[in-house]
C-alpha cells in the first residue's frame, strides 16, 4: 500500500502508480479488445455508411480531426502603445474587427491581458495595504 498523509493525499515524491503503467485490468481489457479491431472498424464503417451520426462523427474525427489552433506571431503597435488596460483591450477588439487578428488568437491575447490585469490589481492592493499599515508621522498606526 502506498504511503499517504492523514488526509489521504499522497506524500510528496510518492505516486499512486509509480511505474506509470496501466493497471493489469486495463492492460487485459486492451488485449481483449485488440483481438477484434478489424471487426470494430467494419462495424463502425457499416454504421457510418448507414448514416449513424455517432459513427460518422467518429470516422470523420479520425480521418480529418478538427484543426488545433496554432500560435501566430502578432504585431499590434496599437496594443503596444496603449497606455491603459482599457485601451489595450480596445486595440485587440479593433484588430479582430478589422481582420488583422483571428478570433482564436484575439481570445487568447484577451485572456492573457486579463491575467496581467489581475496581477496588476493584486499588486496595487498590496501597495495600498502596505501604505495603510505604515505608522503615520506621529508614530501611530492608521488602522
Amino acid at each position: 500500500m502506498t504511503e499517504r498523509s492523514a488526509n489521504g493525499h499522497f506524500l510528496p515524491g510518492v505516486s499512486g502508480n509509480p511505474g506509470g503503467k496501466a493497471s493489469p485490468v486495463a492492460r487485459r481489457v486492451r488485449e481483449l479488445l485488440e483481438t477484434d479491431v478489424d471487426a470494430y472498424v467494419a462495424t463502425v464503417k457499416k454504421l457510418a455508411l448507414a448514416g449513424d451520426p455517432v459513427a460518422l462523427k467518429l470516422v470523420f474525427d479520425r480521418i480529418c480531426p478538427p484543426p488545433k489552433p496554432g500560435s501566430e506571431s502578432v504585431q499590434l503597435p496599437a496594443l503596444f502603445h496603449a497606455d491603459t488596460f482599457d485601451a489595450k483591450a480596445n486595440a485587440l477588439l479593433d484588430a479582430i474587427a478589422r481582420g488583422e487578428l483571428g478570433p482564436d488568437t484575439g481570445a487568447q491575447l484577451m485572456s492573457a491581458l486579463s491575467a496581467v490585469l489581475r496581477v496588476h490589481e493584486i499588486d496595487e492592493l498590496a501597495r495600498r495595504i502596505a501604505a495603510l499599515e505604515k505608522p503615520n508621522s506621529n508614530g501611530e498606526d492608521l488602522l
